[in-house]
């Protein structure tokens, strides 16, 4: 007579050998792997691959285009990096030409409105610099590709 602290044992029949109870426990082997799986997956997935249809194109986003044509060269942009945050506007549009658009403006800091312009670049036409303005002061930059 079993014990009732004595575990009963299980036997499937040939036909049920996919019923086999589930084992909780992973093994430090077995965790290792999954990680490394798990790692290496999303190391070759690029990052834009899943936003890229949450982002939409930056012609898209702008509000008002200016000069469909616009670029500005790495000469152009070269002297534009040298010049300082927090310089006038019409300083920064001496190096700059037109830009092709402008982004929605936004409130950065509480009272100030910012503006964006935006120029594509004559070397790579995919990648976009965003200039950021906020009153008549130049801000900021960044590099937009699409």
């Amino acid at each position: 007579m079993r014990s009732h602290l004595e575990r009963p044992t299980w036997r499937a029949l040939p036909w049920q050998s996919w019923l086999r109870p589930l084992r909780l426990a992973w093994t430090p082997k077995q965790l290792l792997a999954g990680g490394t799986a798990i790692l290496t997956l999303g190391l070759c997935l690029d990052s834009k691959f899943f936003s890229a249809a949450s982002q939409s194109s930056i012609a898209d986003r702008c509000v008002q285009v200016v000069e469909s044509k616009a670029q500005i060269s790495r000469q152009q942009l070269g002297q534009f990096l040298t010049i300082p945050e927090a310089t006038a506007r019409p300083q920064v549009t001496k190096v700059l030409p037109k830009p092709y658009c402008y982004l929605a403006s936004l409130q950065i800091r509480t009272g100030t409105k910012a503006d964006r312009a935006v120029y594509p670049l004559a070397s790579n036409p995919k990648t976009w610099l965003v200039v950021l303005y906020e009153g008549d002061r130049y801000m900021g930059y960044d590099f937009i590709t699409h």
